[in-house]
């Protein structure tokens, strides 16, 4: 039914898994490495054989952008990036990373 029909539907919506690690290089320096692994069902008539991602990086306090990188996520695939982030003066208590689709509206993680 229409159920079945929706479920199938959002299985191929874009999702990403995103694991990240922080590690200081100097007091206002740090290095950033991600892990993305796309976790959606892969369908040729939906996708291209990769899919383009934005991944930005944003500190918690002043949504000051401090790294922004194009990706190509292959389905089948995990990508690994690593870059060097500028701190902002205070440094935040958190960052956050965020992996946006060049193509599907609302597909953020």
């Amino acid at each position: 039914g229409a159920g079945s029909i929706l479920h199938a539907a959002l299985q191929r919506f874009p999702r990403v898994k995103l694991q990240a690690s922080l590690a200081p290089l100097t007091a206002q320096l740090a290095r950033l490495d991600l892990c993305l692994q796309s976790q959606h069902v892969f369908d040729p008539a939906h996708h291209w054989s990769r899919e383009p991602f934005w991944v930005m990086v944003s500190d918690g306090l002043d949504e000051q952008v401090l790294h922004v990188e194009p990706v190509a996520l292959h389905h089948a695939h995990e990508l690994r990036l690593s870059c060097t982030l500028a701190l902002p003066t205070p440094i935040p208590a958190c960052l956050f990373v965020t992996c946006l689709s060049d193509r599907w509206l609302g597909a953020e993680h």
